[in-house]
């Protein structure tokens, strides 16, 4: 059963994979009605959500809502009938993503049941150098301890989660879904084998190459990975070292850490139809990776930028969103990037072990006035897994936020 609901999310989400020289990516904002009838509601049909996915709303009495329906079948033929390949589709955002060329993009225009079009944005993922050398030891643990978490204690102390551990709240039960870059190592690398051999690495989804390997190419996502589910005693305990984990593969990192938008939206839906609880992304931007369309200040106000919108939507199903603040805090921009403006979300800053800002976390507040970030933790030499699979230090809100 829950491989066919898998197949039917994949192929509502995802429809083609071609592209040709002269196509562009845009997202399509639609009016499904004038493509039905007018009394028509997405609400008519099965929402996409597993029953994990409607416990959680129920939980938290949030009721079922038109975005928790898939898109009208009519708009969606309609679009394709342009010649546009239809390559994401959002429920969130009732808006689907296409392969387009200028001529397809101008009728497209011209439907009156779209209401408007937009370059899918290329994002640029917040990641600081890892710093490739031993993490230092940890001072003695003293009293009786549920872990032994060796070079990791201070970052776990830090944020007084030892007393949660010894009453039994170490995430089990908890499903956590990370948007990264790949998870090399994470398959093979001693601080995940009891995650594994309990079956709490629970999906994998690559949906950059679009299959179900994310252990190929790039290790910042296992290495994010490791400061919450590693548990090597003595050595390096992560922050909910027994809680369900779904790793999601939203960015290339052979393309000079850039991502469209459109894969992280797709992979939040993923997440909340499955019935996950925390959404951990290391992730923000605020340049296209063309240059036009470059973000100011004044757009960071949670509702501008198309990623910002899905972060505050998947906030709103029930899930908790955390998000890295951003490592430009000592550039010239300074501010936190998108979509850690978003409303309802939890944006984390990086602190040192004197609970001082590191200089590269980005500040705010947002340009609507809200205070960001939300939180800090520890994200100036973080104990973390190395690509080596030795444990080691690095630096940014990367490892911050999921801490």
């Amino acid at each position: 059963m829950k491989n066919n609901f898998l197949f039917v999310l994949f192929m509502t989400s995802m429809t083609c994979w071609g592209q040709t020289a002269a196509s562009t990516r845009h997202w399509v904002f639609l009016h499904e009605a004038v493509f039905e009838s007018p009394s028509w509601s997405p609400q008519r049909g099965q929402a996409a959500l597993t029953p994990a996915a409607v416990e959680r709303r129920l939980r938290q009495n949030i009721p079922l809502r038109a975005t928790d329906y898939p898109l009208s079948s009519a708009a969606l033929t309609q679009v394709r009938a342009t010649g546009a390949e239809i390559y994401r589709t959002s429920r969130w955002l009732r808006a689907v993503s296409v392969v387009a060329t200028p001529a397809q993009l101008e009728v497209l225009r011209t439907m009156p049941g779209v209401a408007h079009i937009q370059p899918v944005a290329k994002l640029t993922q917040t990641v600081a150098e890892i710093h490739h050398h031993a993490a230092p030891s940890s001072h003695p643990e003293e009293g009786v301890q549920s872990y032994n978490y060796g070079q990791s204690l201070d970052q776990v102390n830090q944020i007084n989660l030892i007393p949660l551990h010894n009453a039994g709240y170490a995430g089990a039960g908890i499903n956590i879904a990370l948007m990264d870059a790949g998870f090399t190592g994470a398959d093979v690398h001693s601080a995940f084998t009891g995650a594994w051999s309990q079956g709490r690495i629970v999906l994998t989804h690559d949906f950059v190459d679009n299959d179900t390997n994310v252990f190929q190419v790039g290790s910042h996502g296992m290495s994010v990975l490791s400061t919450m589910c590693a548990d090597l005693d003595g050595t390096f305990v992560g922050t909910a070292p027994e809680a369900n984990y779904f790793l999601f593969r939203t960015e290339d990192e052979l393309s000079e850490t850039l991502v469209e938008e459109d894969n992280w939206v797709v992979a939040s839906e993923w997440a909340d139809s499955l019935g996950v609880d925390v959404i951990n992304t290391s992730l923000g931007y605020t340049t296209f990776d063309n240059g036009i369309g470059d973000h100011s200040y004044a757009d960071l106000d949670g509702k501008t930028t198309v990623i910002s919108r899905a972060a505050t939507a998947a906030a709103r199903t029930g899930m908790i969103v955390v998000v890295a603040a951003g490592n430009e805090g000592a550039s010239s921009w300074k501010y936190i990037s998108c979509p850690a403006d978003a409303d309802s979300i939890l944006s984390i800053g990086a602190v040192d072990g004197m609970d001082l800002r590191g200089g590269f976390s980005s500040q705010g507040p947002t340009s609507d006035g809200r205070i960001k970030p939300d939180l800090g933790a520890r994200g100036v030499s973080a104990t973390i897994m190395k690509s080596s699979g030795q444990v080691g230090t690095g630096s940014g809100t990367s490892f911050a936020s999921p801490i």
